[in-house]
């Protein structure tokens, strides 16, 4: 399983234009920092500290994963994870941030590009 880094963004359709991806992305994340916390707080194997660092290890190790939560006020702006996830617990994490398959960017930081989260789950298969 390779390593992975990428953000997690909330995606818009309803400020999206043509050609403008950053008004696409520029909504914050619709949950409230401290409901993240307390969903990772009580997952086995995960940790949420008040700094926005995160934590997720399965029981069987296929999914070891962590990050950052990038806030502004009480709403989370993006995601920020590296590490490792199994394919069958790829929805399971964005659910913890509050995101589906339809409102989830992945930016895959070191190849410089966006995919939807359902392109995304597929490379991890």
């Amino acid at each position: 399983m390779a390593e992975l880094h990428l953000f997690l963004h909330f995606y818009s359709a309803k400020n999206e234009r043509e050609c403008d991806l950053a008004g696409a992305l520029s909504e914050p994340i619709p949950i409230e920092f401290d409901r993240v916390m307390d969903r990772f707080n009580q997952l086995p194997g995960g940790y949420c500290e008040p700094d926005g660092a995160w934590g997720w290890n399965t029981a069987d190790q296929l999914t070891r994963t962590g990050g950052t939560m990038q806030a502004f006020g009480e709403q989370v702006m993006c995601v920020e994870t590296w590490g490792q996830i199994a394919a069958r617990d790829w929805s399971r994490l964005l659910e913890l941030f509050g995101l589906t398959m339809d409102t989830a960017v992945v930016q895959l930081v070191e190849q410089g590009t966006f995919v939807s989260a359902e392109a995304f789950a597929k490379q991890l298969s």
